[in-house]
């Protein structure tokens, strides 16, 4: 199995996508999640308040993010780490949104970012009354061991999609996303956008999400779902569900009090820790 991709996961600190307090990646080259990575961040200024619902979830509480480097001094490391690769999030719509939100309120430009969503697959692969990253891992055997944190959750979506993969005898995720019937539809050149540059977008199609892609890139706009169970094509889940998110055991520590995730990302891709 050859699969290359990033999964990703973000907890953010309030219900606003562009409140990112921290984020974990899991690298997987040659069909096996190769390295780890990830760190609590400081929100982007004024996205910065903790929702006592948010923090329910997660457990991160303002006073943890203190002294950790902010998103604005982060998103370029972050970027450089997904680039180049196909990137994978559970509900990607969700990791979509953050990421477009957050990049846009600091002035970045929109990554070029090929995405794919594991729940949209497992929705295709596993026959669950529920398909929650904690109920897809569960189905796909991987231990649970811990919850809600973001380098965990994206080594589980990982997990979860190398499980897809081998399921259906899939060797790449191209493949993977055809045997799901995920297929992306024909794009067209529209208008520039003020902020994220040219952009192209699909016609409007039945049964099809409302997607918005800048080159390669196959970012959907997070918003109503299209008629029917499942969209015809597109990647990620342009539904509002709440997610649940799966800790799994992946070899790292952090280093101070719930700070930097240090895993084997670094050996892998020869370039330190912001």
């Amino acid at each position: 199995m050859s699969l290359e991709f990033v999964a990703i996961d973000f907890e953010t600190a309030n219900r606003r996508p562009g409140s990112p307090c921290q984020v974990g990646l899991a690298l997987v080259r040659d069909g096996r999640v190769e390295a780890t990575w990830g760190t609590l961040m400081q929100p982007p200024y004024g996205r910065g308040w903790f929702d006592p619902d948010c923090t329910q979830v997660h457990g991160i509480v303002e006073r943890d993010v203190e002294g950790q480097p902010t998103f604005e001094r982060l998103w370029p490391d972050i970027e450089k780490r997904l680039a180049g690769l196909p990137v994978v999030a559970h509900n990607a719509a969700f990791d979509i949104a953050v990421i477009r939100d957050a990049t846009s309120h600091c002035g970045y430009d929109w990554p070029t970012l090929d995405f794919g969503c594991s729940l949209l697959m497992a929705r295709r692969c596993y026959d669950l009354p529920e398909h929650t990253l904690e109920a897809v891992a569960t189905a796909a055997g991987i231990p649970l061991d811990q919850h809600h944190d973001a380098v965990h959750d994206a080594v589980a979506c990982a997990h979860i999609t190398l499980d897809m993969a081998q399921r259906t005898s899939a060797a790449s995720l191209d493949e993977l996303l055809r045997v799901c019937g995920l297929a992306c539809a024909p794009r067209r050149r529209t208008r520039a956008h003020p902020v994220l540059g040219t952009v192209d977008q699909p016609r409007a199609q039945p049964n099809r999400a409302t997607e918005l892609t800048r080159g390669s890139t196959r970012l959907p706009v997070v918003g109503g779902r299209p008629p029917g169970d499942l969209p015809a094509d597109g990647r990620v889940d342009t539904g509002r569900r709440r997610r649940r998110s799966p800790r799994t055991g992946c070899r790292g520590e952090y280093v101070g009090n719930r700070g930097e995730y240090v895993g084997e990302w670094e050996a892998s891709q020869g370039h330190p820790c912001p």
